[in-house]
This record gives C-alpha cells, sequence and structure tokens, in this order.
C-alpha cells in the first residue's frame, strides 16, 4: 500500500512543473486522504525535491 501511495503521489508531483493551485489543492488532499502514511509522502517529496535540484 505504502509504494503504491508513494508512486502516485511521485506522479503526481511530476506534474507540477508551474505554480498551479488546483493540483497543490489536489496533492494536499492525496496527502491528507494517507495521513497514515505521511513518512513515505515526505520521503517521495524529498526525493522529488533532490531531482528537481539537481537540474538547477
Amino acid at each position: 500500500m505504502a509504494k503504491e501511495i508513494a508512486e502516485e503521489y511521485a506522479s503526481s508531483l511530476a506534474d507540477l512543473t508551474v505554480n498551479s493551485k488546483p493540483l497543490i489543492n489536489m496533492l494536499t488532499i492525496l496527502a491528507e486522504e494517507n495521513i497514515d502514511h505521511a513518512g513515505v509522502i515526505v520521503d517521495t517529496v524529498e526525493k522529488h525535491l533532490e531531482k528537481v535540484i539537481l537540474h538547477f
């Protein structure tokens, strides 16, 4: 279950290429719905940030 949540969240984060309030809201809702897996979501965000930082 945690792997699927991480993959879904990572996929949604990959779509966030500009400031998009609807997408940010959707990511927030997804995180709230999966609060029991907050650690997995945080890890996913951290991995995404590492990738983004490397591209600059």
